[in-house]
């Protein structure tokens, strides 16, 4: 698998729909960062380094990243282990809470 494109037609249609829209907010965000396949997963990467990744699972979706910088705004949602916080089609990650983490990583590599 080479691209997000490749992924995304091998999961679920509704897990695809919630990823296709992830990936449009990131794009939209950020243009200037590249879509590749890091560790197996679909992954935007900026100037060079992991900016986002998500994946699909059988009964939820991950993204990867500095969740635990927000937390106390994650009511709802399932942190699992450092930086993975897990949802589902049910209940989707708004896409201020998408923003915010994009965001702050984007700052975190700019200030390196």
């Amino acid at each position: 698998m080479n691209t997000i494109d490749q992924y995304l037609g091998k999961v679920t249609p509704t897990q695809r729909k919630e990823l296709q829209r992830i990936r449009e907010i990131i794009k939209k965000a950020v243009p200037e960062a590249e879509e590749s396949i890091s560790y197996e997963m679909p992954t935007f990467k900026y100037h060079g380094k992991q900016l986002f990744l998500f994946a699909a699972y059988k009964n939820h979706m991950s993204i990867f990243g500095n969740v635990e910088d927000i937390a106390n705004k994650l009511k709802g949602y399932k942190l699992s282990g450092r930086g993975t916080l897990q949802f589902t089609e049910d209940n989707p990650l708004p896409e201020s809470i998408i923003l915010e983490l994009v965001n702050l990583r984007r700052m975190q590599i700019d200030s390196e």
